[in-house]
């Protein structure tokens, strides 16, 4: 039942999207999703395409990355590839074979596992709970945990990066996710393409989607099959609904509980409209694309995987129905107000999940040593989708409020400039890695087209996203690249934007201020703080800025 030796061809991928790679690891899998944990088992296949002998093969178990293990192995067996050992940690499965796996040679390892559904609090999409949750890890060196990614709450379970998944290799060597202690940076997990076939077994009453081709079966269970994405997301509740449209060849749907019913609808339109402008880089390379509400924590604003994105629960609410005492206090001194646009943050926010289906979901790169590769192009992707039809004054605006405020808030709380291209291990927590990743390292982008002209930056973009399809790329490859198809420029503005430190000149950003921080917003802010008796320094205190 459990062996695998072939690819599924599972029918995700639309016609003429360009070939996948012969040899894709498989993961067939049985998944029950109960109230309070999941138990899962899967048969992994591999091909051995590094090109030389392999004696260990590690099996990242992804669930466990976070602050705290939530995921037990009850059991390893390796059916294909000959004896081998197997050791066991929270985090890793090393399979040694006894005898070295050829070049080309197959293994299949069957694992089974139990995993923990993290309980939410009831303020988990409460928008004030979620920006002062998103402060507090951006304060701190522990970072976002696992954002939610396994957990219930507020009649959503997301069941994410659950299934352990071979290490994906890079160069003929496996891919290292270095932590220093109790940190959680960045993504995840991150994995080549994969072909997929899932039972999903549900509680009785409960819907689910994935990011596969879903097919209810005759005993109520969900088939999930799919080629191409290089994760398993399932979201599933009692009370989820779905509106959704045709872009071209692709449908579109979007999910929310029926409360969030009309956010749900906008957020079709978002997406829908953001994948019609991101088309032109090259065609969405599914069949299908969801946009999924989710009870995510940490602040995060939404999650990619291919074919599927998590959007946060707290972008469907109306932050004046919050029960937050912070959130209550300046409603009575005046609401949001300026301070934040929630159409415009959410609509920024599905442009930029969209955008992750050109990179990391076409391009692929290493979240754990290359983040800046497709953070940043996510956060212009996301600008340019969202900036279509504005005045060149309204776009620049919003390229402030969207992507340099970040920056600028990290200098305000008196974190340093420094090189957004390194491992995510390297930066001392997520107010330096939102700052680099996704205020500064932008930049690139912005500064590119400036020199190049739309129009040949769109043709340079095409043609790069053609050349590295479905193949893992680093910064300095994924810079070339960019060069030798038209984007003459490239690899310099790189070394400038991504490697040294001219911040605060290039994006005109003044440290320690307010208003640099927030723009236009701080002019609300400031009177607020006023009310609340908290100075500039305090809140630099509070937020645990140096």
């Amino acid at each position: 039942m459990w062996f695998v030796t072939a690819a599924f061809a599972a029918p995700l991928l639309r016609s003429g999207t360009p070939a996948l790679p012969a040899d894709l690891p498989t993961v067939d899998a049985r998944i029950e999703v109960g109230e309070t944990e999941v138990v899962g088992e899967a048969t992994l296949g591999w091909t051995n395409t590094t090109g030389a002998p392999l004696t260990d093969l590690p099996i990242l178990v992804h669930a466990n990355d976070g602050v705290s293990p939530t995921t037990s192995i009850r059991e390893v067996v390796v059916v294909e590839g000959g004896e081998a050992t197997v050791d066991a940690t929270p985090d890793i499965v090393l399979v040694r074979f006894a005898k070295p796996l050829a070049p080309g040679a197959r293994a299949a390892v069957r694992i089974a596992w139990t995993s923990r559904l993290q309980v939410l609090g009831p303020e988990v999409n409460d928008l004030f709970a979620q920006g002062l949750a998103q402060l507090g890890s951006l304060s701190t060196n522990s970072g976002g945990g696992d954002y939610g990614l396994l957990a219930s709450g507020d009649g959503i379970t997301v069941v994410a990066s659950a299934v352990p998944m071979v290490t994906p290799f890079v160069d003929g060597q496996p891919a290292v996710h270095v932590k220093r202690p109790g940190q959680a940076v960045g993504d995840l997990a991150w994995n080549g393409p994969t072909d997929w076939k899932v039972q999903v077994v549900l509680p009785e009453g409960v819907a689910a989607v994935t990011n596969l081709v879903d097919t209810v079966q005759p005993d109520g269970s969900l088939l999930a099959k799919g080629r191409g994405p290089g994760d398993l997301v399932i979201v599933a509740g009692k009370d989820l609904v779905a509106t959704e449209q045709q872009v071209g060849g692709v449908r579109v749907r979007s999910w929310s509980l029926s409360r969030d019913a009309e956010a749900g609808r906008e957020v079709l339109a978002e997406g829908a409209r953001a994948l019609r402008y991101l088309e032109r880089y090259g065609a969405y390379p599914y069949t299908e694309l969801d946009l999924v509400e989710a009870s995510l924590t940490n602040g995060a604003g939404g999650v990619e995987f291919g074919s599927l994105a998590l959007v946060a629960a707290f972008l469907y609410r109306d932050p004046a129905a919050s029960t937050n005492p912070m959130g209550q206090l300046l409603n009575q001194l005046g609401g949001m107000g300026g301070l934040l646009d929630l159409d415009e943050q959410r609509g920024f926010v599905v442009a930029h999940e969209v955008a992750h289906q050109w990179s990391p979901g076409f391009v692929v790169s290493d979240a754990w040593s290359n983040a800046v590769v497709d953070e940043p192009l996510a956060q212009y992707l996301a600008w340019r989708a969202t900036s279509d039809g504005m005045s060149a004054e309204a776009a620049k605006g919003l390229a402030d409020r969207m992507i340099t405020s970040g920056y600028a808030m990290m200098r305000m709380m008196g974190s340093d400039d420094g090189a957004a291209a390194r491992a995510t291990s390297g930066f001392t927590g997520n107010f330096e890695y939102a700052g680099l990743i996704y205020g500064k390292a932008p930049g690139l982008y912005l500064a590119l087209e400036e020199q190049l002209g739309r129009t040949a930056m769109d043709a340079a973009l095409r043609k790069a996203f053609a050349a590295r399809a479905w193949t893992t790329t680093d910064a300095a490859t994924w810079l070339a690249t960019l060069e030798s198809s038209g984007g003459k420029g490239a690899v310099a503005l790189g070394t400038r934007w991504w490697m040294e430190a001219h911040g605060d000149e290039d994006l005109h950003v003044e440290p320690g201020n307010l208003s640099t921080a927030l723009g236009p917003q701080g002019e609300a802010v400031e009177p607020l703080l006023q009310q609340l008796g908290i100075t500039p320094d305090m809140l630099q205190q509070i937020l645990g800025g140096k």
